[in-house]
């Protein structure tokens, strides 16, 4: 399977608390201090770190939205199973800002975009979110928004990383960057390196590169 697109208005956004890990990588200056200024205090108390990269990184919100997590908010879901083992109950707010589409969802109302929203969660979340982004401009001829959002589990009973950050593109038609996705041998679950990450290392320079996943591998083109 291959699909060419053009993509455009790319940004990121890292917590400036994950700066030291990308000092003198492209990655650095997508690390800052969150930018929330704009939202209203009331709202800000109640957003979660996903919302709160997605509303830091984009100052507003205009055209449909694919929205892609692989693990979404993991720590929350985490948080949510242990009280549940625990306590037999869950908070009902952190329960609902706990679904994959309650990021794009609160970022849309936040910012009064009326346009379709697309959720998906697929590893590597990145191409996935490219892919149905296709999808969906070939279907409504209209300039698509994708936002990729990671986040590493970090809980004393799962720790894994505690990144997280997210990017986003206008993905239009045209031939600038080709996505081919082949068979693997891989036979790991989770994708071998963050496929937000690995995008920012190699997008400014051009760099072609590859992502694997579990029995696949998608490989990036730069044609420009």
């Amino acid at each position: 399977m291959k699909f060419s697109f053009n993509i455009e208005n790319v940004k990121a956004f890292i917590p400036e608390e994950f700066k030291e890990n990308f000092l003198g990588t492209p990655l650095e200056e997508y690390c800052h201090d969150f930018k929330l200024s704009h939202i209203p205090a009331i709202e800000r108390r109640r957003l979660s770190k996903g919302t709160k990269c997605v509303l830091s990184m984009l100052e507003n919100i205009e055209q449909p939205v694919v929205y892609s997590s692989y693990k979404g908010e993991i720590n929350r879901s985490l948080d949510l199973l242990f009280s549940l083992a625990e306590n037999g109950v869950v908070s009902p707010t952190s329960f609902s800002l706990s679904v994959l589409n309650a990021v794009p969802a609160v970022s849309s109302i936040m910012y009064k975009n009326h346009n379709d929203i697309t959720a998906v969660s697929s590893s590597p979340s990145l191409e996935n979110a490219l892919l149905q982004a296709y999808i969906n401009l070939c279907d409504k001829k209209k300039n698509q928004l994708v936002i990729s959002y990671y986040e590493g589990a970090f809980k004393e009973h799962f720790k894994q990383d505690n990144l997280y950050c997210c990017v986003s593109m206008e993905l239009s038609f045209g031939n600038n960057i080709t996505i081919e996705k082949e068979s693997s041998d891989c036979q790991y679950d989770l994708v071998s390196k963050i496929s937000e990450i690995e995008f920012l290392k190699n997008y400014e320079n051009k760099i072609n590169y590859i992502i694997t996943s579990d029995y696949s591998k998608w490989l990036w083109y730069f044609n420009d």
